[in-house]
C-alpha cells in the first residue's frame, strides 16, 4: 500500500493556497474551497487560517471501492493512491455536514448545503 506524503513543493503550494484564500476572505469574498486535506492536522491548519471567518466544514465521502473505480478511469493517477488517501483524509476530522456521494445525489447534497447557508426567514411579510 502506498503512503502519500507532501514534499517541500507541495507543502509550499498548500501554504500559498491558504494565504490566497485568506486574502480573498479578508476582501469579503464568499469562497468554496475544494481541498483534499490529509486528515485532522491539515484541517486544523485550515481552521487556524480561517479562525476569524464563518466557515461551513463539509466532508464528502464514498466507499473505497468507488474511489478505486474512479482511479482506474483517470489518467495520471498513481495506482493505490485512492486507497491510501481514503485511509487518512477524514481521520479525526469533524464536519458540520457530511455526505456519502455513493448514496446521496448531487442535487440533494446541494440542497442540504443551501439550507445551511441561506438566511432564515425571521418574519413574514404582511400587507399594510
Amino acid at each position: 500500500m502506498h503512503e502519500l506524503q507532501m514534499g517541500p513543493f507541495a507543502k509550499k503550494m498548500s501554504a500559498t493556497f491558504k494565504e490566497i484564500v485568506l486574502t480573498l476572505a479578508r476582501q469579503g469574498h464568499n469562497i468554496i474551497i475544494d481541498d483534499v486535506a490529509f486528515g485532522a492536522k491539515e484541517i486544523d491548519l485550515w481552521r487556524k487560517t480561517l479562525k476569524d471567518y464563518k466557515v461551513l466544514w463539509i466532508g464528502l465521502t464514498t466507499p473505497v471501492e468507488h474511489l478505486e473505480e474512479r482511479e482506474k478511469t483517470r489518467t495520471g493517477r498513481i495506482k493505490g493512491s485512492a486507497r491510501a488517501q481514503h485511509r487518512v483524509v477524514h481521520t479525526g476530522v469533524q464536519y458540520d455536514l457530511e455526505f456519502d456521494t455513493s448514496k446521496e445525489s448531487l442535487e440533494d447534497i446541494v440542497e442540504a448545503i443551501q439550507k445551511r447557508v441561506r438566511p432564515t426567514k425571521t418574519h413574514e411579510n404582511k400587507a399594510l
